[in-house]
């Protein structure tokens, strides 16, 4: 019981103070890290291939070498549609911890985020551009839209990564 009235006053106010940001194309992932005034957090991926949501608790932890923050009553949202393979889920455990590198980046999970001012960045829209740039190098373009997009367009190829249709392909990464 005491964990739900945690869950519901975190959840409550939205007022990000901090908002960073990891992106992984070949896993799919694309992770929102917030810091919310109030000592709460919030991790997830809400627009990619594979969806969560962790609300928790943080603590600043100060160290004359290091920073680091420690996450606390974390909770994660379960929904029956989100059930992936759990390599392809970030993973976040109660008592985690949150390393602070410097201004411009901090770890979570062994995983580098990087700080940004606008909340509503399209990780979606990076995250695939990554893809095709990296596949378009690989493979030439002219091979990616044949492979990926029915010999059609790139943008029909975007289209498909957009909609997680990486997991789809036979080609080797």
């Amino acid at each position: 019981m005491l964990l739900l009235v945690v869950f519901v006053s975190c959840g409550a106010r939205k007022n990000t103070s901090s908002c960073y940001y990891f992106i992984e194309p070949f896993k799919e992932q694309e992770v929102k890290f917030q810091l919310i005034n109030d000592s709460c957090f919030s991790i997830s991926d809400e627009t990619g291939c594979y969806r969560f949501l962790y609300e928790g608790r943080y603590k600043l932890q100060k160290q004359k070498r290091s920073s680091y923050l420690l996450l606390d009553t974390v909770i994660k949202s379960e929904m029956p549609s989100w059930q992936y393979p759990p390599e392809r889920v970030f993973p976040m455990n109660d008592k985690d911890t949150v390393r602070i590198v410097s201004k411009k980046r901090i770890l979570i999970s062994k995983q580098v985020f990087r700080p940004t001012d606008n909340p509503l960045l399209d990780l979606q829209k990076i995250r695939v551009d990554m893809l095709v740039d990296y596949f378009v190098r690989k493979l030439g373009k002219a091979a990616v839209v044949q492979v990926m997009g029915d010999g059609k367009s790139i943008e029909l190829v975007r289209k498909r990564l957009m909609e997680c249709f990486l997991s789809d392909l036979n080609v080797e990464l």
